[in-house]
């Protein structure tokens, strides 16, 4: 991750801290990795450098995978005005409606980093009228003018969001507990 004019390796769990205070200055991703308890890289979500612009939120988005995925309610879509690489975007909309069309559906996953103030201004609104019909409560970010960048990452961390998810990332996790043995 850099901050400000360094950089430095910072393993991080479902929280990232972002710590550049200059809200007109863009943040550069260098990585996203599932790390074990051990401390080793189980894996790498985002494989190149990404340049999120000057933002209050950042999240992260993946491409379906799954036509299924576009009309599940389960999975948050994100709709995005996509940076010239195609790496990243500035999020317009999030919807559990489905999204029809030909273009790329990006599909959110619930990670957030937030400026200090930001996150402040958040935490003390009270949910949107959006964010209550959708039950998304990136929207009320949204609806209070703050900036969302997302950027894309390769490959869709476990998700749980109904019993059918949670008892696959049960199986994955007794299968990294038989892996590592």
């Amino acid at each position: 991750m850099f901050s400000g004019d360094g950089e430095r390796d910072l393993l991080l769990t479902a929280t990232l801290s972002v710590r550049n205070a200059d809200p007109t200055r863009p943040i550069r991703l260098a990585g996203v990795r599932y790390v074990g308890s051990a401390g080793q890289t189980i894996r790498s979500y985002v494989e190149a450098p990404q340049t999120l612009g000057p933002l209050a939120t950042a999240s992260f988005v993946v491409a379906e995978s799954d036509p299924a995925e576009r009309s599940n309610p389960d999975i948050p879509k994100a709709v995005l005005a996509m940076a010239p690489d195609g790496r990243s975007g500035r999020a317009l909309y999030f919807t559990r409606s489905v999204l029809y069309g030909d273009a790329p559906v990006w599909l959110h996953h619930g990670v957030y980093g937030y400026r200090r103030e930001a996150l402040e201004r958040f935490t003390a609104a009270p949910p949107s009228p959006l964010e209550l019909r959708e039950r998304l409560e990136q929207l009320r970010a949204l609806e209070m003018g703050m900036q969302v960048w997302a950027a894309v990452i390769d490959e869709a961390p476990i998700s749980v969001d109904n019993p059918a998810d949670l008892e696959r990332a049960r199986a994955y996790a007794r299968r990294l507990d038989k892996d590592s043995q």
